[in-house]
């Protein structure tokens, strides 16, 4: 499990260079691999006037820019750290929408007290993103009311080989439409506000086969170096078009459902052969 980055060892296509400020002593671009399912990767990479690699911490944030007006971002597996020796940092984004006729993406990259923005734009479409509901003790704050906490599922793709038959998904949740944390035992969402609520234990499952029979769902286990992605094994998958998986999500020993209703409506999502990117191999 904690070779699951291999997944998104493919390579850069998409480059967007920012305009930067004329009084910044440094250059800033963005790479954005390829799109599969909502999932890529981004890579930043500052250098000075003389094309020397930066060094210090430095901070992503993905905006779409809707034509409705309104603005929001997506869930990040981390949104800041420390530039490389290489000037770079890298992190797996999520995105919640393709660029289009709803609206543009872009990424601003605050380093050195200046932020610059890069457009990208981003091939997926909008059923690529499974969304779960909170119920009325799980909101958040919404313009001028309280709507339902959202929690999204991205599918990581199947492993099937000889010693391997698993499924991957990353889950995260939306604290508001600026900021999201991936879903792991023991978060707090919405910290110190009047809409925090602790995780306690997460319970990811699984299952590909006569999922009636709750024996036949797995308990997927949380990678230890990447929040919020979870992968369930011995799912008897054939590595075919007529693999199925389907996912459920706990929180607290609470199950949570596409329309957030206590009695479990569509409390578990389909993830066919078709929405599913195969993983490398181990």
């Amino acid at each position: 499990m904690k070779k699951l980055l291999a997944l998104f060892a493919i390579p850069f296509v998409l480059t967007a260079c920012g305009s930067d400020d004329e009084a910044s002593q440094y250059k800033t671009s963005v790479e954005l691999s390829s799109v599969s399912k909502g999932v890529a990767q981004l890579q930043i990479t500052i250098t000075d006037e003389d094309g020397n690699p930066a060094s210090g911490d430095v901070k992503i944030t993905p905006i779409m820019n809707m034509t409705s007006g309104m603005i929001h971002s997506t869930p990040l597996s981390t949104s800041t750290g420390e530039l490389d020796t290489d000037g770079q940092f890298a992190t797996t984004a999520y995105f919640l929408m393709p660029s289009g006729a709803m609206g543009s993406w872009s990424v601003e990259v605050s380093f050195n007290n200046t932020t610059t923005s890069h457009a990208i734009d981003v091939d997926m479409m909008m059923s690529d993103v499974k969304q779960l509901k909170g119920g009325e003790d799980d909101q958040i704050a919404h313009m001028d009311t309280e709507v339902a906490r959202t929690y999204y599922l991205f599918d990581l793709g199947r492993m099937v080989s000889n010693n391997m038959n698993a499924f991957s998904v990353f889950v995260a949740a939306r604290e508001s439409l600026m900021n999201y944390q991936p879903i792991t035992d023991g978060a707090v969402l919405n910290a110190a506000t009047d809409y925090e609520l602790s995780i306690g234990t997460v319970v990811v499952e699984m299952c590909s086969q006569s999922c009636e029979n709750e024996s036949n769902w797995q308990t997927a286990m949380e990678d230890s170096e990447q929040a919020g992605v979870y992968q369930a094994m011995n799912l008897n998958l054939n590595n075919d078009e007529n693999d199925v998986v389907e996912v459920r999500l706990s929180i607290g020993g609470s199950t949570k459902t596409s329309d957030g209703t206590l009695e479990g409506n569509n409390a578990s999502f389909t993830f066919s052969s078709e929405s599913s990117m195969p993983m490398a191999m181990m």
